[in-house]
Parts: structure tokens; sequence; C-alpha cells
């Protein structure tokens, strides 16, 4: 509560949540002008005094809201004051009050009656009542003190009663230079023609810290001292009651305090805490213009030191606004004050920001609240808005913020809910953000809505409040197409989830290409956390939408197997279906989730560790979720959520090819038909596959297949048969248009093939793919020629993987072209990149220490040191045996040339041989295309 004074005479205010104020005013005597004082007993009675003429004593038992009858507490003429003994002393709830020319008077009966007590003199306006203790009596020292002298040379004289103001004892007397800015013709110290005061403000510290009892006198002076000078705020303290002082302390920490204007200090002394506050007015940011601020600071040791100096307002005016005249009595702000609590303190003052005499209140420690966006559209059934809201700064404030909300008004169908999913609650370091879920629950009458966010701290202080302006209505967000560049949540897509959010976003991205992805961060997540990154309700699709987005994913190297179920809704999410369900894991249990198949610690994608995702929505689908469930196992990235029409794929995709054995000549080209697997490959991170096909070659060597999944590109083209060596299409790849037909022929011309690897089958010239690898290890060597010796041993008939020439039987013929791939090293040919994995090192694994965030983060860090350390043992003995291997087959390719040199040499000797080639004639063939 506070009060103030106006051209319209004294007004009143009230609060009963820290915010919003509520103006009630007392009967008030006739003889009432100004000056308002307050004091609270220990029982949250509210005593109001008011002069200037007299003081007279509202009583309120409610706070403020209203008022007793007028009271005379203590007779004068200036300068009242008024305090409370909030101690469980033998004075409790007494009340004091003064007023110049001095007299002092107490009520020991809750204000009912006042007797005077105590009339020293009091030539200058400026008393000043603090109630603190008597060594262990609580409330056992009431001092009081006087302002004598002149406004150039003021004397502050100090009593002390110990009696609850029974009787008081002159402790000493205090002169300091009493100037205040310039004395004016009037007689009056000013600042710009505004009157300043010269007045001593006291106060005790009631605490059990280890300044208990400690006085503090708190004063603006002119520094250096003389007329026309600048004021800076000084304290002093005594802690033998007033006996004696400190030297002068300067509690203002601008650099240079003589160019510039402190003055008007008020303060209070917390009595659970024993911190001292103090605020003042401060022209330290533009002293030629008068541009004043208020400042504030507090000492937690006693005035040894002092927090930082804080600026409370957060616009500076010209002081005094309105203006005064010249050598006047002009008054601007002269009575304000602050009061405190345990967490915080509150300052109220006279604000001349918009010359209307404002009266402004600010805490200090304190916190800034921003709410974004302030204002939001929100379709009218089951859909949501995430607003952040944000402690962007903080005035030494270190205490957490809770948030809590309320919606007006009450729609008439329907709800709408304003939550905070991840918890209400910030705590320090600030900034910080917490996400504010606004939900219309069924359908909402359209309208427009309120959502008020209250932010407090733990005792209710500080509190701000800030508001979002909600438009229900049937307009939809368009689909989501997001690449989590910057804001997070975008404004398309948001979550759904309770308790800790594990959704965040993360600085990888797809393929490198953009600058952050959205990672659901399994790693920490319980088993069975089930969180959900959902889009905005948008207008229902039609035919061909798909929704396209990029993954990563690594498995743990304990196994856990992690979830992302694909899901869509026609019901704006009332219901979804599930379209695909992805899951990650190691060895047998990996699945559609795993971009990269070795087990690890916690994942960090590479460039080349993404794939594509693809999925054609259902038509009138208006709604589409990404739903985790977390394993305890690795992190799950997302990319590139998006909600697009595509071309329907094309029907076929026309690709020439052969494998080498299965072609004939005669009597014209053509080949035994047998499956095919055909890859489409990034031509920037060509080990990512991006769709398949499986498709039967023809007699003609065409093989026909729709690729659903790719969007249009350059892609690789690669080439997977049974037993033939994986053949990849010409460097540079090949340009496909979704909804065309991708034609490409392997065969002819030379160099359609990946560094031109393949077999030359026919003069034509025709190409066909390598046969012989028959044990899918990229190239051809004694152990697939050894396999298919051993089933021509044994007669091998049908379909069978060691027949390399497609007739069902595994014989010479086979093991022929088989051993002449093998005598001339044929291996797999791929673009850089093609063949990117997990690096293999040798090293034991660590892991830094962290702190742990509960026993099992702790448990799964050293299980996961355990398993990568086995696993590097394992990787260690494939190295060793790759090593041999190499080693044997490095021998063998000398055996064999030294072999192929003596036949060389045999037929240039014993042989003339006829270079001619006999060319069959084709006139207008188009095998394989």
């Amino acid at each position: 509560q506070f009060g103030v004074n106006s051209g319209g005479g004294q007004n009143a205010y009230y609060t009963t949540n820290g915010h919003d104020w509520t103006s009630s005013n007392p009967a008030y005597h006739a003889s009432t002008c100004c000056d308002p004082w307050s004091a609270f007993d220990s029982l949250g009675n509210l005593f109001y005094g008011s002069g200037v003429s007299n003081q007279y004593v509202y009583k309120s038992t409610n706070g403020g809201q209203t008022y007793g009858a007028a009271v005379l507490s203590v007779s004068g003429n200036d300068r009242n004051t008024l305090a409370a003994d909030q101690t469980n002393g033998p004075y409790k709830n007494y009340l004091y009050a003064a007023i110049t020319p001095g007299n002092f008077a107490r009520s020991t009966n809750n204000g009912t009656s006042w007797t005077t007590t105590y009339s020293p003199s009091n030539t200058i306006p400026g008393v000043m009542i603090a109630v603190g203790p008597n060594g262990a009596t609580q409330g056992g020292c009431v001092m009081y003190v006087t302002n004598t002298g002149t406004s150039s040379n003021v004397t502050y004289t100090f009593h002390r009663s110990t009696n609850g103001g029974a009787n008081f004892t002159v402790m000493s007397s205090l002169t300091v230079a009493g100037f205040v800015g310039t004395l004016n013709s009037a007689g009056r110290l000013v600042i710009n023609n505004g009157r300043t005061r010269p007045y001593p403000m006291i106060a005790m510290d009631n605490s059990y810290g280890p300044y208990r009892g400690r006085l503090y006198l708190v004063y603006a002076s002119n520094v250096p001292a003389g007329n026309g000078n600048k004021p800076d705020i000084i304290m002093q303290y005594s802690t033998n009651q007033g006996s004696t002082w400190s030297s002068k302390i300067t509690v203002n920490d601008n650099a240079n305090p003589q160019l510039s204007d402190q003055w008007f200090p008020a303060i209070w002394c917390e009595k659970e805490t024993g911190r001292l506050y103090i605020k003042w007015y401060d022209t330290r940011e533009n002293p030629a213009t008068y541009a004043v601020n208020v400042y504030a600071t507090y000492t937690d040791d006693g005035g040894s030191t002092f927090a930082p100096n804080q600026k409370l307002t957060t616009t500076s005016w010209t002081y005094p606004n309105p203006s005064c005249a010249p050598n006047t009595n002009c008054y601007r702000g002269d009575y304000d004050g602050m009061t405190a609590n345990p967490k915080t303190s509150f300052s109220v003052w006279y604000d001349g920001r918009l010359g209307t005499y404002k009266n402004v209140g600010a805490y200090f420690p304190d916190y800034a609240m921003t709410v974004s966006p302030t204002s939001a559209n929100i379709h009218n059934t089951n859909d949501f808005k995430l607003i952040d809201v944000n402690v962007p700064a903080v005035k030494l404030y270190t205490d957490a913020v809770n948030f809590t909300t309320a919606v007006t008004p009450v729609p008439g169908a329907g709800s709408i809910v304003a939550d905070f999913p991840s918890g209400n609650s910030l705590s320090s370091p600030y900034p910080k953000t917490a996400k504010m879920r606004v939900r219309t629950i069924g359908t909402v009458t359209n309208g427009v809505y309120t959502v008020t966010v209250t932010g407090s701290g733990p005792n209710g202080t500080p509190v701000h409040k800030r508001t979002v302006s909600i438009t229900v209505g049937n307009t939809l967000a368009a689909a989501p197409c997001e690449d989590f560049t910057e804001l997070f949540p975008p404004t398309d897509l948001g979550f759904d989830f309770t308790g800790d959010n594990y959704w965040s976003r993360n600085s990888q991205s797809a393929y490198g290409s953009g600058t952050g992805s959205a990672r659901f961060n399994s790693w920490s997540a319980p088993v069975g956390t089930n969180q959900a990154l959902v889009s905005m309700s948008f207008t229902a699709v039609g035919a061909n939408t798909y929704l396209t987005f990029d993954n990563a994913y690594r498995p743990w190297s304990g196994g856990n197997i992690d979830s992302l179920l694909v899901e869509s809704s026609s019901n704006f999410g009332a219901s979804y279906t599930t379209l695909e369900k992805l899951w990650g894991g190691l060895g047998a249990q990996a699945g559609p989730l795993n971009t990269v198949f070795t087990g690890g610690s916690q994942f960090a994608p590479l460039n080349h560790q993404w794939r594509s995702k693809i999925y054609l929505l259902p038509v009138g689908t208006n709604k589409i979720r990404l739903r985790a469930v977390s394993g305890f196992g690795n992190d799950i990235f997302v990319d590139n959520v998006c909600v697009q029409i595509l071309p329907a794929p094309s029907a076929i995709a026309g690709i020439g090819l052969v494998p080498e054995g299965f072609y004939r000549a005669l009597p014209s080209p053509q080949a035994i038909p047998d499956t095919i697997r055909v890859y489409l490959h990034r031509t920037d991170f060509p080990n990512i596959a991006v769709d398949s096909a499986v498709s039967y070659y023809n007699t003609n060597a065409v093989a026909n297949g729709p690729f659903n999944k790719a969007i249009s590109g350059t892609y690789y083209i690669v080439l997977k048969h049974r037993n033939s060596l994986e053949t990849w299409s010409k460097s540079g790849g090949q340009l496909y248009s979704r909804g065309s037909t991708l034609n490409f022929n392997f065969i002819n011309p030379v160099n359609q093939a990946y560094n031109n690897n393949q077999a030359l089958i026919d003069p034509a010239p025709f190409y066909g793919m390598y046969g012989g690898d028959v044990n899918r290890d990229f190239s051809i060597d004694i152990t697939d020629v050894s396999q298919i010796e051993n089933a021509a041993a044994i007669f091998l008939t049908g379909y069978v993987i060691e027949d390399l020439t497609g007739d069902d039987f595994v014989d010479i013929n086979d093991q022929a072209i088989a051993d002449n791939n093998a005598s001339n090293f044929v291996v797999r040919q791929t673009p850089p990149g093609a063949d990117l994995g997990p690096s293999v090192t040798e090293e034991v694994v660590t892991l830094p220490e962290t702190n742990f965030e509960n026993e099992a983060l702790r448990q799964k860090h050293d299980l996961t040191i355990k398993l990568l350390n086995d696993q590097k043992a394992q990787e260690k003995i494939s190295i060793e045996m790759k090593r041999k291997k190499d080693k044997e087959t490095e021998l063998r390719k000398k055996k064999i040339n030294s072999v192929k040199e003596k036949m060389r040499s045999s037929l240039n000797k014993n042989e003339k041989v006829n270079p001619e080639v006999i060319k069959p004639d084709r006139p207008g063939s188009t095998f394989g295309q």
C-alpha cells in the first residue's frame, strides 16, 4: 500500500497480488493535505498516516481496502513519520509517530489512542523513526532522529528509547554539510529549480545475522561540500545505537560522481535477511540536461560493499517535469519510499516522463519478462500454438520465476487451456525461456481471447504480467515445410509432450545443407518417454501430397531400441493413423530408423549419416505428427520436414543392363532374363541411397521398375545382381525428374559405368556387369573362384548363385568367367564418398566426465565405455584379418602375373595370332534400349 499527493488531494492505493493497484481512500480529516506515510504491524494491520497540520492515522485490517476513522497520532506542522514494531518482543505492535517540530508519540493499543512522550527540538523538517533490537530484546531499541541547524549545515541528532518510546536519551549529534544541489533565493535547496531535501533516512537491522542491531543513516549531500556542487548518496552506520558513527561511504558507483547529481534517497532494512536497500534519483547518464533515472543497490555486509548500482527506470526524463520556476518552493517527488521482503524490495517514486506527476513502482532485485509472439491465430478445433515466455535479463535476481495463466473470456463451447508442458518454472542462470502451449480443446467458439501470463518469485514477488491475444477461428495454418534454421519450435510445428521436453534444436543439419535440425534426446529420456513433433492444423491435402523428411540415427552400443512413428490425422488431431513405425537398434535389431548400423556413444550425425523419408499422405490429412518413443538408446534427428505436392512416380524406369555371362550374341543380341535391383544414390553423398526398385530385365536387357521415393534430382544409378559385381553409373550422375521415365543404358556406348568398370561382352561395343562376385564383397577373387569350382565339382544345377551364365548349370564356363575376372583383380569402382563408414581406430575409448542427471545416465556412460572398447578390440582383430588376406591376395597376384607372362612368351614363339574379329551383322539393333 502507498499514498500519494496530487493536485486533487491525497490518494491511497493497495494491491493484493503485488501487481494490480486499486485506489481506496479513508474519510480524510479536514486538515489532511499531504505527506502520506504507511506502516504495517506484525498482525497485518495497516496504519496509514497523513499531514501536514498534525498527523492523523487511519487503520485498515484488510490491507488498505477499507479504513477506520481518523485518529490523531501526533501534533505538529510538517514532515510527519510513522513506524510499527513488527517483532515479537515486549513492545510488539507498538506504533510510533513523529512530526516537526520534533514531537514524538506512541500507541500501545493498536492505534486506538496515542500519547506524546517526547518533544525535542527539530528546526528543519526531517524526523524519522527506526525500530531495532536491544541486545537479545526484540524491538528493544527505538531510534529517533531529528534535524536542526541550517540547510547548508544540518545536524542530525539521534535519540534512543529502550522502553518502547516511553523515554529517550540523546546518543549523539552528527553535523554534515547540508547542501543538496544549489540554495536558491527562496531558501530552498534545488536541482534545476526542483526542491531537494536534506533529510536523514535511518533503519536498523532486526535480523539474527552478523550485523544485527546495526543502525544505518543515509542522506544526500554535495561532494565536495559547497553550494552549487553535485550531491552523492552517503551512508554511515553505528554499531552502538548511535553513540558513534563510521566514516562516510559513497553509495553511488558512477565513475565521475562530481559531474552528476544523486539525491532523494529512500531506504529499507529487511527484517529477516538484514539486507539494506537504498534507492535514489540519478543523472549520471546525461547530467547536462538533468536526464534523471532511479537507481538502487543493496548491501549484505553492513555497508562494507554494495551490489552494482542498478537502474530501475526504463525511460529517463528531464528533472523536473513539469518544470519549476526559479527561486520558488517547487516540489517534485519529495516523499517517495521503499519497502522489502526476504526476496526483493519495492520502490515507488514520482516519475516525470509524461509530465503528469505519474507514480511508478519497481521491484529490485527483479527480472524482465516478455512473451513472443504477443498475438496468434489458432484453429478452433484441437489446435495449439507455442508461445515463448522469456526471462531475457535480470537485475541481480537469482531466484526462480514461476508462471501461471488465465484465459478470458471463457468460451461458450469447447475450452482453451494455456499450460507449460515442460514445467511452469525457470531458474537461474538467465536468460531462459519457458514454452507455453495454448490449446483449443474440442471445437471452441470463434472469437478473440486473452491469455494473461503471470510470473512471480518464490514468495509471490517480484510479480509481472504479460498478455497474449489469441484469435480462434476457422483459419488454418499453411502445411509445414521446415528446415529448423532459426526459430525453435518453428511457427508451423510444435511439441506434444508432458514433463521435461526432450525435443530441442540441434546445430547439425541434414547433409550439411542447412544450419539446424530437431533432436529427440533418447540418450537421456527414460524408457517409454513418448513425445511428438506435431504440426499445426492445415488445409486438408489432396492427391499426390507427401510428407518428406530426413533423419539420422545411430544405435547405442548397448543395443536399446528407439522408435519414431510417422502419423497423420484427418480430424485435426483427434486421432491419428500410423503411416510407418521406424525403429532403430543394433545388429539384428536394426530397422528403418537406422542411418548408421554400428553402435556408439551419444550420437551427433555427420553430413553423410542422414537418410531421406517420403510418405504418401491420405487424402484429407490436416495434421501430421512424428512421435518419438525412447528406449533409452540414442538421439533421433529430424530435418527438412515438409508436406508437399509431388508428381506421381513414373510407372517405369528403363535401365539397359546385362550381367556379362547372361549375354547371348547369336542369333541376335539378347539377355537371359533375371532379377536386378536398381538404386538411386545421391551425388553429393554417394553412400546415401534414396530409392530402389526391384525389377526383372527382359531378353532385350531392359529393366522396368518405378522409383516411388526419390524426388527430382541428379543421382548415381547403382546395379546389384545376385552374382555380379555392383556397378555404378558414370561420373556426375544422371538427371531424374519425378513423374518422368528414367532412361539409362549401361550396355552402350562406352563409359556408361563409373570408370567404365564393366566387361566388354561384344565388339559392338556392348558392356556387361562383371560376373563372379558370389560372396558380395565387392571384389572377384580366389574366394569366389573356389566357391564356383566347388559347385561345378558337384554338378550343382538350378537357380543358384554360382551360375554365372544363366543356364542353370554350374560348369567350366562359369569357372572361366570368375577366374578371368579374378586374374584381372576386378573390384567395384565407386565415386569418392560411396564407402563412408565409421572410422576404425585402435586406441582405448574414453568419454569425458560430466555431471549426470541421474544414476541411469552414469551407468549408461560407464557401460558405453566398456562396449566401445570391446568393439575396438573386435575391430582390431578384423584389421589383422584383412591385412592377412590382403597379403595373401598380393602374393597370388604376383604368381598369376608370372604365369601370364610365361604364357604370353610361349604364344609369341609358337603361334601366329589373327587379330581380325568377326562381327555379326546387326542392323538396327536396340539391345539394352
